[in-house]
């Protein structure tokens, strides 16, 4: 019962990091994408770089699979993580280590 409740934690706090830190990129993206990231104060008005012309106004290009495989990958990551810790809980005697503090 223990490990479960560990493992669903870890599984329910990565679906929560997960979503927000979606949200926040997507939105972060979306508005580069749209807008662009005007770089004009970093290169100024040299804008050849090692004999390449580079765009003043960069924009990104993401799509729903980019954002599928690595929100997944991050949730992924999180299970795996959240596995460590429930494997060590079956090995510690709680109402011990609490009788003894």
């Amino acid at each position: 019962a223990l490990r479960a409740q560990i493992f669903a934690e870890a599984a329910l706090l990565g679906a929560i990091g997960c979503f927000f830190g979606l949200a926040i990129g997507c939105s972060a993206s979306y508005y580069a994408q749209v807008r662009g990231i005007d770089l004009s104060g970093l290169i100024g008005d040299a804008a050849y770089v090692g004999g390449v012309m580079l765009d003043r106004q960069v924009h990104n290009d993401l799509r729903a699979l980019h954002v599928l495989i690595l929100g997944g990958g991050v949730y992924l990551a999180t299970l795996l993580i959240g596995i460590y810790p429930m494997l060590k809980s079956t090995q510690v005697d709680v109402p011990t280590l609490l009788r003894t503090r």
